[in-house]
C-alpha cells in the first residue's frame, strides 16, 4: 500500500476516534466535577490498537494488527479538569500553579484522631476521611496522621529535605517537586503505623495499619497513589502511606483491576504513559 494511503487511513481513524469522543463525552458533567464513568480499554501501559482502532479497522477494512501505531495525547500541555477536581492529573509531567490552594479546606479534630501536626483537607476527602478513620479507631489501629494538604512552599521545603538526605539525583523518587505533589491538591493524606515508629519507609505495608489500608481505603474513595511494583509508571517509589482522595467509584475500579491511579488516569484522559 502507498505510503499516502497509509497516511490517509491512520488520519481518516484519527478524526473518526475524534468525532466519537467528542459525541459520547458529556462535558457538562466532566467540568461539574462528576465525571462520567470510564471504560476500562487498557490496564497496562500499552496504547497501541485500541478497541477504538479495532472498530475503525473493520470499517476501513484493515485487520485488527495494523495500525500499530499511539493514538494518545503526547503532550498533556493543556489541562482537561481544574485543580478542584478530584480526578485533576498531578505527577512528574503535570504541574499545579504555584498559588492554588483549595477554598473549601477543613481541619481534623485532633482530640478525636491521632495527628503530628494540623491536618486540613478539602470538604469531599474530609467527609469521607472521617468515617475511615471512625473505624480505624473502632479497630484499635495504631496509626498518625503525619501530612495533609501542603502548600507550594511547603512541599519545597519537604522536597529539600530529601535532596538533602539522599542528594538531588535521587530525591525526586521520594518527595515531589513543588507544584507536583498531590498534597498540593488537598485530598491527599500519609497515614503512618505506630509499628513501624510512624516512619515513612516501605514496611509501613506490612503492618496492621498498612494492610488494613490496603484493604478497606478504596470501600471510602481512597487509593494508594504509588503502590509496590509501579515505580516505573508513577515515577514515585512504594508509599503505602499515602492515599489520595478520588471517590468510592474510581477507588473501587483502580482497586478490582490492580491499577496504579497513574494508569486509571492517563487511560481516562487518554494520555501517552
Amino acid at each position: 500500500m502507498p505510503h499516502s494511503n497509509i497516511l490517509r487511513n491512520i488520519l481518516v481513524i484519527a478524526l473518526i476516534n475524534l468525532s466519537l469522543v467528542v459525541a459520547i463525552f458529556d462535558f457538562d458533567k466532566f467540568f461539574a466535577g462528576t465525571a462520567p464513568s470510564p471504560q476500562l480499554i487498557h490496564t497496562k501501559a500499552v496504547y497501541t490498537n485500541t478497541k477504538a482502532d479495532q472498530g475503525s479497522n473493520q470499517i476501513l477494512g484493515l485487520t485488527d494488527s495494523f495500525p500499530t501505531y499511539e493514538f494518545c495525547n503526547l503532550v498533556f500541555e493543556n489541562r482537561l479538569v481544574s485543580p478542584d477536581s478530584i480526578l485533576e492529573v498531578v505527577d512528574k509531567e503535570n504541574m499545579l500553579p504555584a498559588d492554588y490552594m483549595p477554598s473549601d479546606l477543613h481541619t481534623l479534630d485532633a482530640s478525636k484522631y491521632n495527628v503530628t501536626r494540623t491536618i486540613q483537607l478539602r470538604e469531599s476527602a474530609y467527609n469521607s476521611l472521617i468515617p475511615m478513620l471512625n473505624d480505624m479507631n473502632a479497630a484499635n489501629l495504631e496509626y498518625a496522621i503525619t501530612s495533609g494538604y501542603r502548600s507550594y512552599t511547603t512541599q519545597q521545603y519537604a522536597f529539600n529535605y530529601w535532596a538533602r538526605y539522599v542528594g538531588l539525583a535521587e530525591a525526586g523518587g521520594f518527595a515531589a517537586s513543588p507544584g507536583y505533589s498531590e498534597h498540593q491538591l488537598g485530598t491527599t493524606v500519609d497515614i503512618m503505623s505506630a509499628e513501624n515508629n510512624f516512619k515513612a519507609t516501605s514496611y509501613m505495608g506490612q503492618t496492621q495499619v498498612g494492610i488494613w489500608l490496603k484493604d478497606n481505603a478504596y470501600k471510602y474513595g481512597f487509593v494508594q497513589s504509588y503502590p509496590e511494583g509501579k515505580t516505573e509508571i508513577t515515577g514515585y517509589n512504594y508509599e503505602p502511606w499515602h492515599y489520595r482522595y478520588v471517590g468510592k467509584y474510581v477507588a473501587g475500579q483502580i482497586h478490582e483491576n490492580g491499577l496504579s491511579l497513574t494508569e486509571y488516569l492517563y487511560d481516562f484522559y487518554n494520555i501517552c504513559l
